[in-house]
């Protein structure tokens, strides 16, 4: 089969996917938003379970007919969520900073081991396209994926750990739809996913469909602002939604009682003020909830309380200095690989508050989104780190001690979906209170686009740090970065 050479293309990420937005999953009543788990959603059409698969040496070995209405030619099944490795297609694979193959961006080998994946869903009656819209999100996929539904070309994605949200609304009806995804092991992405970690292929995180109004809440984001003296808290909340459109914003405290209720509009945001506000931290994760009703969806986001600051080169939380006590953490479980689900994030955690540790790297990637939902409520300080180490230029003619570290940090040429990378770690986790610093990547050496990443970051969240590692400066380079510093970042008054 010949596809669309997307995969071997700096300039072409995404075709047909929406903008990336925080994330939320929304509910068809207050009750349901404020009580039941995702799953449960009645706007939500999980694809999770058995597939029909076929694995395939390289993408020319796999026959045109597999996009077509039905998938008789895959002849084996899979799980999905899951890795093919870890269900017996391909073998595992280590590398600490070696790229699995030759060097030469923007292409990868034409022997590219690729998972066709097939199967059918049913979109209910009530839901047709007439009325509603329709978006299919696939939380991780490594390393990219072209998208077919009932036959036509939908779209192409990558970036494996940070979701890839598309509206199908035009490509299906109500009743049974066909889906058919064709996952390659490496994409010109292959080049910033060099983490020293098990490499693994697949659906390896949810898949499902939301089912919307036409006109709905895109995206928002939640800014609390609590006082120097620690005893009143502002919570403003910016939306990105249709003109015309109307939110409804309750704010509940942490024993459920309602603080007060407003409403917003795309050109006026929601705010509430809190007197005596009940403040966050790793040792109380005491969380307010905000619930958005918006022409028949309801979204209810957690939010904790914190003043946080750098003082004195001090990280302080509610003017008080932290320690951070943490781990480096992958999704990955030896059983399943990197396809962990809520039980397993849930007993990592619990491990971790048993033996005091606080702090924890999602290294080297956006962790999967429940997970951070779960260190807001158990109460972790998170680095979260954008999907992007490149750690194989130091293989290259010279290694760690030469200009060759920056080889990708300084070419242009990466500079969008380096960028890109960053942006959907920024924009799916804005919300998570356990988020304290943005993480540009780990090691890929230092250059203008992790400036220009820096930048960016700073101009869209300046209340939180950022972080990069490692910063490694050759010859006339200066690791010297200026940005406008946030408000308390300087020093406070007492």
């Amino acid at each position: 089969m010949k596809l669309q050479n997307f995969h071997q293309s700096l300039d072409t990420l995404h075709v047909n996917c929406c903008s990336p937005r925080a994330y939320f999953i929304p509910f068809d009543s207050a009750d349901a938003a404020l009580h039941d788990p995702r799953e449960q959603s009645r706007v939500l059409t999980s694809l999770n379970g058995e597939w029909q698969f076929q694995y395939y040496a390289a993408p020319a070995d796999i026959p045109d007919s597999v996009t077509g209405q039905n998938a008789d030619v895959l002849q084996e099944h899979i799980q999905v969520p899951g890795c093919w490795q870890t269900q017996g297609f391909d073998r595992y694979a280590y590398t600490n900073f070696d790229f699995p193959f030759p060097y030469d961006p923007p292409f990868v080998p034409h022997e590219n081991p690729a998972g066709v994946y097939a199967r059918t869903f049913t979109l209910p009656a009530q839901h047709e396209t007439e009325k509603y819209r329709h978006y299919i999100t696939f939380e991780g996929v490594m390393s990219c994926f072209y998208l077919y539904i009932n036959g036509k070309f939908a779209a192409y994605s990558q970036v494996s750990h940070s979701p890839s949200e598309i509206d199908i609304t035009d490509y299906v009806h109500a009743g049974v739809n066909n889906i058919t995804v064709i996952v390659l092991k490496w994409c010109d992405g292959s080049y910033l996913e060099d983490q020293g970690m098990f490499r693994l292929n697949g659906i390896f995180r949810d898949v499902y469909i939301l089912s919307r109004p036409k006109k709905h809440v895109e995206d928002y984001f939640v800014h609390p602002s609590v006082s120097d003296d620690l005893k009143s808290c502002s919570v403003t909340v910016d939306f990105s939604v249709p003109e015309g459109l109307a939110i409804t914003c309750t704010l509940i405290d942490p024993n459920g009682e309602t603080i007060g209720q407003t409403t917003a509009t795309a050109d006026k945001p929601a705010y509430f003020s809190i007197a005596s506000p009940q403040l966050w931290s790793a040792e109380f994760p005491d969380l307010y909830t905000l619930l958005f009703d918006c022409n028949g969806e309801y979204i209810a986001q957690k939010v904790g309380l914190k003043h946080f600051a750098l003082h004195d080169g001090v990280i302080e939380l509610n003017h008080r200095a932290i320690k951070f006590k943490g781990v480096n953490r992958h999704d990955y479980n030896p059983q399943v690989g990197c396809a962990v689900n809520e039980e397993m994030m849930r007993k990592d955690l619990m491990m971790m508050k048993a033996h005091h540790i606080n702090a924890i790297r999602a290294s080297h990637y956006p962790n999967d989104p429940r997970f951070l939902q779960m260190c807001d409520q158990y109460g972790f300080y998170v680095i979260d780190e954008a999907d992007m180490e490149c750690h194989g230029v130091v293989s290259i003619d010279g290694g760690y001690k030469t200009e060759q570290y920056g080889l990708i940090a300084k070419d242009e040429t990466f500079e969008k979906p380096i960028l890109d990378r960053v942006i959907r770690l920024v924009e799916r986790d804005k919300n998570s209170t356990c988020v304290l610093l943005w993480s540009m990547g780990n090691e890929s050496g230092w250059g203008i686009n992790f400036i220009k990443a820096l930048q960016w970051t700073k101009r869209r969240d300046p209340d939180r740090l950022t972080h990069y590692e490692n910063v490694s400066c050759h010859g006339t380079d200066t690791c010297l970065l200026y940005t406008s510093p946030s408000p308390r970042d300087t020093e406070r008054s007492r």
